[in-house]
């Protein structure tokens, strides 16, 4: 959009008035000023969505956030405040006397949020599941095993039960969930022999890949690894270098 004076220029310039007058047409304009904004904060939860450690909860409620800034985008949008569309507002106090129609503005938001609900029908049935692997110490314990027997986690009902309930009321184990990302308090916080049935629910909901950023980037490095001075690599070595490098190495120094 800040080229858009210039392109305007360069066209008259060239003797394109017909291309020009599509710049200068005020819908024309809005419209692109608002995918402007609108591609801004799809791209802030893209880049939200991707890198490592990313587990599937911290994903859903990434998600869950953004498609309730949609509602309030669109009911911002449809009383005239462009908070959050500082592109889309510049063009509208340009243009003076031409009035803005936010309905057509507000009908795509809500097709945007109708598509990512769409996209996560699965994801809700496991969303007890997630919050619980999440936080387990605000979890329902019935709700909550209620949806690991659904999907089947090979879990025995008594067991998970006792040891939710146990886990709820270990205060040093709340501490250091308060203290620790969630991956490293379900690897490396909670003893596996006292809650092996709670571990295991955690471990297969953390080993779900929520995106295909992990899958791209592995591949991506066995492209350099494999380069043309290396085509006489075996499958074997491969591996092992693949391993090495998408690995994050702690040493255990004494």
């Amino acid at each position: 959009m800040e080229l858009l004076p210039d392109v305007r220029t360069f066209l008259e310039e060239k003797g394109r008035r017909d291309l020009q007058a599509h710049l200068v047409y005020h819908t024309f304009v809005y419209n692109t000023a608002f995918l402007t904004d609108i591609t801004r904060h799809l791209n802030s939860l893209n880049l939200k969505l991707q890198g490592k450690q990313r587990i599937l909860p911290t994903m859903k409620n990434d998600a869950a956030v953004f498609q309730t800034k949609l509602n309030l985008f669109s009911q911002q949008l449809e009383v005239g405040n462009f908070t959050h569309f500082p592109v889309l507002q510049s063009q509208v106090s340009r243009s003076g006397s031409f009035s803005f129609n936010p309905g057509h503005y507000c009908a795509y938001l809500t097709q945007v949020k109708e598509e990512f609900s769409s996209c996560f029908v699965d994801i809700k049935t496991l969303q007890p599941v997630l919050a619980f692997t999440e936080n387990p110490f605000v979890c329902g314990v019935q709700i909550t095993f209620d949806c690991v027997t659904t999907i089947k986690f090979e879990v025995e009902k008594a067991l998970f039960e006792y040891q939710l309930i146990d886990l709820q009321h270990n205060n040093i184990l709340k501490e250091r969930h308060r203290e620790e990302n969630t991956a490293a308090f379900w690897l490396a916080d909670v003893p596996k022999k006292s809650y092996a049935a709670l571990v295991m629910c955690a471990q297969k909901i953390m080993t779900c890949f929520g995106s295909t950023y992990a899958c791209e980037s592995s591949f991506s490095t066995m492209g350099a690894i494999k380069s043309k001075q290396r085509s006489r690599l075996t499958d074997w070595h491969l591996a092992n270098f693949l391993r090495a490098a998408t690995t994050e190495p702690k040493p255990d120094l004494k």
